[in-house]
């Protein structure tokens, strides 16, 4: 999942400056992600939906004590809308984690040019918080049961509250051998340890030589997951003994990596730990408009008032902004994701995690307004325009 967010936040600054690239060559170069030394499959997953009609008008006058804990928590049947509002408990690492998540509805642009053969319906792309334990998740699935839709809490707004312990990013999914199962891909953070998780066929696919082979299937598990901690980088740990600073690599990872020296985030043993994309940045003290990024920040924008980080670093956006952008994949790419589908849904994967990434360093949120995905058939000659 990193390996291809960092192949994704690269990609953005290459979209931002595509009119440059038309007239000169870009270059540009990132370092290898460290290999994954421990999976775990996910395990015990349940979800509970938010009833679709209005729950409070239903329930006026009904004391919450009495309702029935199975008719409150009970998921409607049906498959899971990109409109939903979700929470999910499953157990790993020795450990049960519950994810409170609503659409993020602003991942794609209201106008966007997706693909004649693709529906809005396909991609549930969600945004949350990961709650403590099972009594505040019930706390506050309880205030949403109860809530009006006007009073509502949103995610930016529960991540301060007591009980949550980071945030989450996650692309909902149907097995398509078994649509009555669910599967997850994104990311979440808890205790400043970033877990990524996905699909089986996903971490099959994506795994290099020096990855981790996850044990055998449990019975009902199509969901693997791992840790940053678990992450380990020689070629790091060999640098950091030596006194040698990391190698080259795109602008895209030093901001993945911007709050490794405030946190002392990287430890001496190579492991990598991503940013806690709630923390402040105490680094963009010096970010201005005639820096680099400005080529991202000129590109046309919606602002809205949305809670970001708490300071909002010097020199972003007090409001929050919306910036969306076209994405390309060649063949090469769809190839790699075994086809047009899989590649698209890697790309939405990527921009849903990398948009909390910008919304915290600068908030500004990203979304697709234009997406060309190319044939996984590559031409064996050049292709002349």
């Amino acid at each position: 999942m990193m390996r291809s967010l960092q192949a994704c936040l690269c990609a953005l600054l290459s979209c931002a400056l595509l009119s440059s690239t038309l007239l000169r060559p870009v270059q540009a170069h990132s370092t290898a992600w460290p290999a994954i030394t421990r999976t775990e499959h996910v395990l015990d997953l349940r979800h509970d939906v938010l009833p679709r009609s209005a729950p409070y008008e239903s329930h006026r006058g009904q004391p919450l004590a009495k309702r029935k804990a199975d008719e409150r928590l009970a998921a409607p049947s049906g498959i899971i809308s990109r409109h939903d509002t979700l929470r999910f408990q499953f157990s790993a690492f020795n450990t049960t984690f519950h994810l409170y998540l609503e659409p993020n509805a602003d991942l794609i642009h209201p106008e966007a040019d997706l693909g004649a053969d693709v529906s809005l319906d396909d991609i549930k792309a969600f945004k949350g918080v990961v709650i403590q334990d099972q009594q505040h998740s019930d706390r506050k699935w309880d205030r949403a049961l109860t809530t009006s839709r006007i009073a509502k809490r949103t995610v930016e707004d529960m991540v301060y509250e007591e009980g949550v312990l980071g945030w989450a990013r996650i692309m909902v999914e149907h097995d398509a051998s078994n649509p009555d199962e669910v599967v997850l891909r994104g990311a979440f953070m808890v205790h400043d340890d970033t877990y990524h998780i996905t699909t089986r066929q996903h971490y099959q696919i994506t795994k290099r030589a020096e990855d981790a082979e996850p044990a055998p299937v449990p019975s009902g598990s199509n969901v693997v997951i791992y840790r940053s901690s678990d992450l380990y980088n020689p070629k790091l740990y060999s640098n950091q003994k030596r006194g040698l600073s990391s190698e080259t690599s795109c602008g895209a990872d030093t901001m993945l990596q911007r709050t490794a020296d405030y946190n002392e985030t990287q430890s001496l043993f190579g492991h990598y730990y991503p940013p806690d994309l709630t923390a402040p940045v105490p680094m963009m003290g010096g970010f201005d408009l005639s820096s680099s990024w400005a080529g991202v920040l000129r590109t046309p924008m919606v602002k809205r008032a949305v809670p970001g980080p708490n300071p909002v670093p010097t020199g972003c956006p007090i409001n929050r902004i919306y910036n969306y952008m076209g994405v390309a994949a060649d063949c090469a790419y769809v190839r790699h994701y075994q086809g047009v589908a899989g590649a698209r849904r890697q790309i939405f994967a990527d921009f849903n995690t990398a948009s909390g990434i910008y919304e915290s360093t600068f908030n500004v949120a990203l979304g697709v307004i234009k997406l060309n995905i190319m044939s996984e058939s590559c031409p064996t000659t050049p292709v002349e325009d």
